[in-house]
């Protein structure tokens, strides 16, 4: 009977833990209930992107147009002094020309353009040899090809005027045979000549920065800033050297020279101007 009274006993202190126990579960729930409430807002999303600025600075067709198939004579006339054959551009006593170097690139590709860049000079042809303009074929001054190198062109440089909008600014003359005041001068001969146009060329080096946010006329003035004008001329008479014999014997050798040759040969005496221009982003 005792036991069963204990037995009961405890019983009641289980159901009783168990009431109390249930009790502080709905109590803490309530209280956890009370603190997890809350209010709630988005205050906004954030993200960023970028796409690749544009270059397309590509390759573009570039001119120079230094020599030409025929020339007239000074008088201007419609009948030519010199006329190619085989429509191959040639020189020859009594010819001149111009040309201007200067890097082409198309008005919407100077538009579109998204980064600063430089335009510089690069060797052509000549790259081993790190010259633009070269003598090429046999020049010798007698006919069996012993003598000195007869190199007849002269030359002479113009760089831009910004003032003027155009190339006047000299910067070498190799063909003025007279001074400012007229007196006689004596041009320097054909080897040195090419090397001063080498130097020339070399000295203008690359353009301005163009910036994306130049107009396009600034962009189009940068370039032409960084272009050369070169005039040359092949003599008909240098009467200032006092040797007119002389020159027009060394003419007539190399003229003769180049009749038993094809265009093609490689001895044929040629002159050739030869150059790249390279964009280079700058940062």
């Amino acid at each position: 009977m005792k036991k069963k009274k204990n037995a009961t006993q405890k019983r009641n202190k289980s159901v009783k833990t168990a009431v109390i126990l249930f009790g502080a579960v709905l109590i803490t729930t309530s209280l956890l209930g009370g603190t997890l409430a809350k209010y709630v807002s988005e205050l906004g999303s954030a993200k960023d992107e970028a796409r690749v600025a544009k270059w397309g600075i590509t390759e573009e067709t570039q001119t120079l147009d230094m020599f030409k198939t025929a020339y007239d004579s000074d008088a201007g006339t419609a009948t030519n002094t010199v006329e190619s054959k085989d429509k191959a551009k040639v020189i020859a006593p009594g010819t001149k020309g111009s040309v201007v170097l200067n890097p082409a690139i198309s008005d919407q590709k100077l538009n579109n353009v998204e980064v600063a860049f430089k335009v510089n000079y690069a060797y052509g042809d000549f790259l081993s040899d790190s010259v633009y303009g070269k003598y090429l074929g046999k020049w010798a001054s007698n006919a069996d090809g012993t003598g000195f190198e007869w190199w007849p062109l002269r030359f002479k440089v113009y760089e831009y005027d910004e003032a003027a909008k155009d190339y006047t600014k000299v910067l070498y003359d190799g063909i003025s045979t007279t001074d400012s005041g007229g007196a006689t001068i004596v041009p320097e001969d054909g080897g040195v000549q090419a090397g001063k146009l080498n130097s020339a060329i070399k000295a203008a080096g690359a353009s301005d920065t163009i910036y994306p946010n130049d107009s396009l006329d600034v962009k189009k003035n940068k370039l032409a800033k960084m272009g050369l004008k070169v005039e040359w001329q092949w003599p008909f008479e240098r009467p200032e050297t006092n040797s007119v014999d002389a020159v027009d014997g060394w003419d007539t050798v190399i003229g003769n020279r180049a009749a038993g040759l094809n265009t093609g040969d490689a001895d044929m005496p040629r002159f050739a101007l030869s150059m790249k221009y390279t964009a280079v982003q700058v940062d």
